[in-house]
This record gives structure tokens, sequence and C-alpha cells, in this order.
């Protein structure tokens, strides 16, 4: 039976609309990624000890995390500041399940975490290729740099990681707060307090919770979750039976560390949140949705809060695809 000329270009236009029709399912993106069964999840923690943050958080997150059924292993990791959480699960467990799960979990749990613990990242490991962030977007405001974190925090990245295909959101950019400790020398001669002693009860406070370096002859740069008073009365030696409070040779104050470079948007302070895709992802369709996402955010946003684009990564995928379809175009054009 002789198949005629219309109804073979008939099937073949068919077969393209149909083709055109699974576009959006598609992984779209510039190089092919290879999946590895597994799972991070993440948190920041400032000026917290790690044996803190261990009992804290790290704990009750592997406890959390351990009621899921699917997981082979769990592996974690806490220091001063944060910790990460690496899951293993079996050979026939379904990531995109277990992921649901454990976020779901998390999403009920994280109201009753310590404050100023950040909402954890959940991340699907992947293999293959560069781990760059499809979109960035620079959030700016007339407050310091630690202030739009803790905005950021709370009221963007939560919801940006809940985010079907998101796989982690990081912040940059932020210059932390710090104590300063000024000490008087003529002051620490007269109670025969040596320079030495001085740090030595200063390192004191919290294993691992403090970092001290000298910012000129007199200072002594301290990160810690004490507050002034509890530094002001840390006791510093025992002379002849009187105590020598910090407060007797030192004046403290809690301020932002002298930033190491300065990037300003029309005179505001800023931070990068960079989001980043799960690798077996629809770039262009991930970016649509944090887009939505974004505006809905900016439609609540105090008065001096702005977010802007940095990084766009489906922009340059779409233009790739746009000019792919006219040269297609084009070419069935020039065969007809």
């Amino acid at each position: 039976m002789k198949v005629s000329s219309f109804s073979t270009v008939l099937i073949f236009v068919v077969l393209m609309i149909i083709g055109a029709a699974t576009i959006p399912m598609l992984n779209v993106k510039f190089s092919p990624t290879e999946r590895v069964n597994s799972i991070t999840v993440s948190y920041n923690w400032n000026n917290a000890s790690a044996k803190i943050a261990e009992s804290e958080v790290t704990s009750r997150l592997e406890g959390l995390i351990s009621t899921v059924s699917g997981i082979k292993k769990i592996k974690s990791i806490t220091s001063f500041g944060g910790g990460r959480i690496e899951v293993e699960l079996k050979k026939r467990a379904s990531l995109e399940k277990v992921r649901f799960e454990i976020a779901s979990l998390i999403r009920r749990t994280y109201p009753k975490f310590p404050e100023g613990v950040t909402y954890p990242e959940l991340s699907g490991t992947v293999t293959g290729e560069k781990n760059t962030p499809v979109m960035v977007y620079t959030l700016n405001a007339d407050l310091p740099t630690e202030e739009i974190e803790r905005f950021a925090s709370d009221k963007i990245v939560r919801n940006l990681t809940n985010i079907k295909g998101v796989k982690s959101v990081e912040i940059t950019g932020v210059n932390p707060f710090h104590f300063q400790v000024s000490y008087d020398a003529l002051k620490l001669q007269d109670f025969g307090v040596t320079v030495s002693e001085l740090r030595d009860a200063l390192s004191s406070i919290g294993s691992g919770s403090i970092e001290i370096g000298t910012t000129d002859t007199n200072q002594i740069r301290l990160l810690t979750s004490y507050t002034v008073d509890n530094l002001e009365n840390l006791p510093v030696k025992n002379q002849e039976g009187k105590i020598i409070k910090l407060s007797d040779v030192a004046t403290i104050m809690f301020k932002e560390r002298t930033p190491q470079s300065y990037y300003r948007i029309n005179g505001l302070n800023n931070i990068n949140i960079a989001i980043y895709a799960d690798k077996v992802s629809n770039v262009i369709d991930v970016c649509s949705k944090i887009k939505e996402e974004m505006v809905k955010q900016q439609e609540s946003f105090p008065h001096s809060f702005s977010a802007l684009v940095s990084i766009d990564e489906s922009a340059d995928l779409q233009r790739e695809i746009n000019k792919i379809t006219r040269r297609t175009l084009l070419t069935v054009l020039i065969l007809f």
C-alpha cells in the first residue's frame, strides 16, 4: 500500500507538534549530569559553639531524618557556627520522595529551633558539573549587612528553598558584627595584669566560640555569643583575693567588622542571594518559579529594601533555544 506524500508530511507535522509539547518536561541545561543517591542538610548558627550546635540542632535533625524510610546511612559534621548532615539513600530509594519527607519534617520542627539558627538547606548530591547558581539576586537596604542577612534568612530563603527543583540557597557578602575589646596599657600595669593573661581570659569563653586578632596595638577582635554585660564581668585575674574584671582594664564595643571591600547600589549596602537548582531539573522552569516567588516577596518588603537580578542562567538558555528554533524553522522552509 502506497502512502501519499501528504500523509507522510502530516505524520511528521504531528510528530513535531508532539515533540514541541514535551519540551517543558525536558532537563534543559548546558551539559549532562549524573545523579548520586544522597542528600545534604546544612544550617548556620552565627557564633554558636560546636558543642551547643551539636546538641541543640544537629542531633535533633539526625533524629528527624532517621525516621524517614529509604535511608542507608547518616553522617554529620558540626563546627563553630553551623553543621552539615550527609544522608546516603538505599539503592532503590526515590531521592525526590525522601527529600520531600525530610523537608516536611524540617518545616514542622524549625519553629522550635533556637533563635538565630538559619532554615536548614536540602540538596541532592550531583557529580559531573561545576556547581554554579542558576540565579543570583542582590538584596539592598539602608541597614548593616548582618541585619539584611537576618531578614533574608527569615523571609526569603525559606520560601525559595521550598520551590520544587531548587537545590539550595546561599547568602554571601555579609559583614558580621564582633566585640572590640580596647585595653588600657596603664590600667593593665596598675592592676598587675599582662596582655597574655588578658588574652587567656578571653580565650576561655566557650571552647571554639571566639576568634582573636589584633587590629592595632591595644585592641582585640572578639567573635562570641556573649553579651556586653557578660564580657564586662569576665574575670581576668585573681590579684591577692581581689577579682580583676575585664571592665577594670578595658572598654568593650559591639560593632560591625571593618569591610574588606565595599559594593553598594545607590548608596545602599547589599548581600547576594545565590540560588542553586537540582541538576536534573529544567532550569528555565525553576527560574520562572523563582521569579514568581520573588515578586510575591517584594510586595511585603520594608520600605528601604529592594532586590535586583544579578545572574539569570535561564535567560542565556532561552536565547539559545530561540536561536535553534529560528534555524530549525528556516531549515524547514528551505526544504519545502
